[in-house]
């Protein structure tokens, strides 16, 4: 029976979201534990509207290489967590050029059984609006798995929950405050009690953030709030 070898390239995210306790200082020391706070999403998956390119093998031998059809892409049915107001949650997208890669045997394959099923996770995500969460063949799934990559940006936040929203209080990157009085109609503080000491945070009003409008990735090397090309080993 043939072997089918699937490669998709393109850019890729590990996201996560957990809860976080006020007086936890994890964040606030190193960023990179975010992984530890994973207990709503953990999901590393390419970003549909910027998958550059497929190539299919059938033994070894390259059949097709190029763009994925719009035909072939399906939108999941919106999926987030619930969230309630108040609660702190972090929030981090790990950027990266990824390749991901499946195989499966076959007869008789048609590309065009070939599906892409993608989640938005109601836009809680601000790396992309489009994540490639499941593919299929002629109705089976296919588990592609990653390869290899290169970093590209990160984005960590601590945010608050307001009436659905992800408020950002602190970039844990670039360890700032995030909120501006400028932005605010009026200023709302909270305090997060780390170790001894309070760390007060100026916090937007209840509000659509800006951000959540944000349709795609601002380019392959910089990401919202420009950050460093680093990433969790």
């Amino acid at each position: 029976m043939p072997t089918i070898q699937i490669t998709l390239k393109g850019i890729a995210a590990e996201l996560t979201l957990g809860s976080y306790m006020p007086k936890d200082a994890t964040i606030f020391n190193n960023w990179e534990d975010f992984y530890h706070f994973n207990d709503l999403i953990h999901v590393s998956q390419l970003l549909a509207e910027h998958i550059s390119e497929i190539e299919i093998k059938q033994d070894a031998e390259v059949i097709f290489k190029g763009k994925i059809p719009a035909s072939q892409f399906k939108a999941q049915k919106s999926f987030s967590p619930a969230l309630k107001d108040s609660t702190l949650y972090l929030r981090t997208e790990c950027a990266e050029q990824a390749v991901y890669q499946c195989e499966f045997e076959t007869e008789q394959f048609d590309k065009m059984k070939l599906m892409f099923e993608t989640q938005d996770y109601d836009l809680l995500f601000k790396v992309g609006s489009s994540f490639l969460s499941k593919v299929t063949y002629d109705a089976k799934e296919l588990n592609p798995e990653w390869v290899s990559g290169k970093p590209v940006g990160n984005i960590c936040l601590l945010c608050r929950a307001e009436n659905g929203y992800l408020m950002p209080v602190y970039d844990a990157v670039r360890k700032i405050a995030v909120g501006s009085k400028q932005q605010a109609v009026s200023s709302k503080f909270i305090a997060l009690e780390i170790g001894n000491s309070n760390l007060k945070i100026n916090i937007m009003p209840p509000q659509a953030p800006k951000e959540d409008v944000k349709s795609g990735l601002r380019s392959h090397t910089q990401l919202i709030y420009e950050t460093q090309n680093t990433r969790r080993k």
